[in-house]
This record gives C-alpha cells, sequence and structure tokens, in this order.
C-alpha cells in the first residue's frame, strides 16, 4: 500500500522581539521629599544625613528595613560616629516616617534631634533583631513617638 505524502508545513520562526534603545535621558529636576520616585538603595548610602536643627550626622546610613509582605519601607537604621557611638558598631533605626529624601541635594533629613538620638534606643549592627517582631517594634515607636503612623508617601 503507497501512503499518500504528507504535506509539509513550515515551521514558523519566533517573533523577535526587538528591545528599543535606550535614548539620553532627559534632564528632569528631581523630586524632593515625599514624592514617590524610584530609586536605588546604593546613591542613598553615600547621602549626607542631616538632623531637624539642620545639623549633620557625623555618622552614615547603613541599611534599610523593608517590609516585604507590605512592599514598605520600614526603618531606615543610620551608624552613630562621632560623639554619638561607636564607628561601625552601633546604629539606631530610624522609623522610616520620620525621613524625608532630597535627591538634588544629595541629603537624608531625618526629623529628630541630637538629643533623641543621643538617648535612642541602639543595637548592635551586625546582629539584628527580627524587624517585625511586635515587641521590638512597639518599643522603637514608643521611643519615636510613631505608633499609628504611616510611611506611606514619605
Amino acid at each position: 500500500m503507497d501512503e499518500a505524502p504528507v504535506a509539509e508545513t513550515p515551521m514558523e520562526e519566533p517573533a523577535q522581539t526587538e528591545i528599543p534603545k535606550a535614548s539620553e535621558p532627559e534632564a528632569v529636576e528631581p523630586p524632593t521629599g515625599g514624592q514617590a520616585v524610584a530609586g536605588l538603595a546604593a546613591p542613598l548610602m553615600r547621602y549626607s544625613v542631616q538632623l531637624s536643627d539642620g545639623s549633620h550626622l557625623a555618622g552614615q546610613i547603613v541599611d534599610l528595613v523593608l517590609d516585604l509582605e507590605g512592599a514598605s519601607l520600614r526603618y531606615l537604621a543610620v551608624s552613630l560616629d562621632g560623639d554619638l557611638g561607636a564607628a561601625g558598631v552601633s546604629g539606631v533605626p530610624i522609623p522610616w516616617v520620620l525621613v524625608t529624601i532630597d535627591q538634588a541635594g544629595g541629603l537624608v533629613r531625618l526629623g529628630v534631634t541630637v538629643e533623641q538620638l543621643q538617648r535612642a534606643p541602639v543595637m548592635d549592627l551586625s546582629i539584628w533583631p527580627d524587624p517585625l517582631d511586635p515587641q521590638w517594634e512597639a518599643a522603637l515607636q514608643s521611643y519615636w513617638g510613631t505608633a499609628g503612623m504611616s510611611s506611606e508617601g514619605s
């Protein structure tokens, strides 16, 4: 028995998706403060830190605490260099609601005073507690007076 020839259908080539070439970025004035913008954490770590009285913190930003479930930033951790503490060892978690970012000035403004930082709960930055532990969070919120405040939009 002769079999009828099977007509071959040409295989379709996968569609080529062209990736658009990056264009030169437009010069724009970077937003500041509570305006929602995307940004990378690495540059933020190099920003100067200014306190509410306009003075600059001798320390630096060393970490961010993220709430992955709620998709939000919770705390900014700063080291306490100079007169405020031992360099690179101790630090203070600052509730994000007290933080304002000035991208144009490369500045992080903290709504706290030197006196508040000097009395703030200090932690060993190499041994973080569970940042979402209710007792730890309640103690920080009590100290900073941020209980019930939302960090949305900061």
